[in-house]
């Protein structure tokens, strides 16, 4: 934790804005590197810790309740962009294998974990390999729990190349009431920095579509966006604009809108032009300058574009955008080439379009498992 203004002390109460819970402080240490100095008081700029607190990342305190409606801003948190199968060494030890990674998930926004069903397994989510495994070895130093990693597995994208307009009739008839729903408008991609995002816009005018029919439209095309027919990705880096529509008085309804939506996109993406879409990273690399051509070669070599070459007498900092498929392994490949001398730093930039190859690679491997879907949703 960081004091951004005034002074904290042993034995002083505070609050947490987010909870509203009251708390004491019954320790302190002030950070010093690696090493911690048990103090009596804090003040604006120190970096400290507090024994026992039980608190989010992110999370705010104040010691006057009436301001508990104040909080710092909100960080920006990156989705995650890699995934690792986890699952303790010891069935044994599940107990504290869960408990490190709540306690994961609480300190580090950018980890996550979840279930899954069809697979058994728990997946951790993070930024990067390396992040992922400094987690693993401390689930083994500090719980005493050692885990086993899966292979990394690269969250790609599927999204639409042009603006796709749709005019979808959806009409079912099963004896008493039946469906109907008919929407119009077109689907249009998002790029650069909005390609993770799926959105919807409702632009109809009138009572052509009652808005309580709404939520079934939007909801029918986020679960359409679930899985794409390309390569079984996630859709994203798309709008849904609502234009117009047409409702029955007896056989609309919100299940109604949403089979009408769903079926829409199913059938209008799968007509359109598709691509994959990877994570990117901003690689820095630091090596002596001897090697900063066999630096710039390795980089190149993994589908890297050099954005920034630094040098001086004795050293280069060269820094690249790669997709991150392209960077595991890297440290061995880097101290190879500079005789144990160089070093890299990558954080997630954003996404962009795969290369033909990777799309080709991802197309098959959906082909050779029978190009079967993760996820069921029923139109009935």
């Amino acid at each position: 934790r960081r004091v951004h203004g005034g002074g904290l002390s042993k034995g002083d109460y505070w609050f947490n804005t987010r909870t509203g819970k009251r708390i004491r402080i019954n320790q302190l240490n002030r950070m010093h590197s690696n090493e911690l100095e048990s103090v009596d008081n804090v003040f604006a700029g120190d970096i400290f810790t507090i024994s026992g607190l039980d608190c989010s990342s992110g999370g705010t305190f104040v010691s006057d309740p009436n301001c508990k409606e104040y909080s710092m801003e909100s960080m920006f948190v990156p989705k995650p962009v890699v995934e690792m199968s986890i699952k303790p060494k010891n069935s044994k030890q599940v107990e504290g294998f869960f408990k490190a990674l709540n306690r994961f998930q609480k300190e580090d926004p950018t980890f996550s974990i979840r279930y899954e069903e069809e697979t058994g397994q728990s997946v951790a989510a993070g930024m990067g390999e390396l992040h992922l495994e400094i987690y693993s070895q401390r689930m083994e130093r500090e719980f005493n729990c050692p885990v086993i990693l899966g292979q990394p597995n690269v969250q790609y994208r599927e999204t639409i190349q042009q603006k796709i307009p749709f005019d979808y009739l959806h009409r079912k008839q099963t004896g008493g009431h039946g469906q109907f729903g008919r929407i119009s408008g077109f689907y249009m991609p998002l790029v650069g920095n909005e390609y993770l995002n799926v959105e919807f816009w409702d632009e109809t005018r009138g009572t052509a579509i009652s808005k309580g029919f709404m939520k079934g439209i939007e909801r029918g095309f986020r679960d359409a966006c679930e899985e794409g027919s390309l390569f079984g990705g996630k859709i994203t880096g798309l709008r849904m604009v609502l234009e117009d529509g047409l409702e029955h008085q007896v056989d609309s309804g919100e299940k109604a809108f949403y089979n009408c939506s769903f079926l829409c996109f199913k059938q209008f993406y799968d007509m359109n032009p598709q691509q994959a879409i990877e994570p990117i990273m901003a690689v820095e690399v630091a090596a002596p300058f001897e090697f900063s051509g066999g630096v710039q070669t390795s980089l190149i070599n993994r589908e890297g574009k050099i954005v920034l070459v630094e040098a001086s007498n004795e050293a280069v900092v060269i820094e690249a955008e790669v997709p991150l498929a392209n960077m595991f392994g890297y440290i061995g490949e880097l101290r190879s080439r500079t005789q144990g001398k160089g070093d890299f730093t990558m954080e997630y930039k954003c996404y962009r379009p795969s290369s033909i190859a990777t799309e080709e690679m991802l197309i098959q491997k959906f082909n050779d498992g029978g190009r079967k879907y993760k996820k069921l949703f029923h139109t009935d």
